[in-house]
């Protein structure tokens, strides 16, 4: 089926990294298993989250 496995950077408009999600992307361009991107790795006022497995 072709599904392509992302790890996708958010970066704010100074350029700083802000989040990191993985997903999956399908062919016809909407995201595979929940549907949802999965958080990890966020920047929260400061201070960087990390969510447990």
């Amino acid at each position: 089926m072709c599904t392509r496995s992302q790890l996708i950077t958010y970066f704010d408009a100074d350029g700083r990294r802000v989040a990191i999600v993985h997903q999956y992307l399908r062919r016809d361009g909407t995201l595979g298993a929940s549907g949802l991107p999965d958080p990890k790795w966020l920047l929260h006022e400061g201070e960087v989250l990390i969510p447990e497995e």
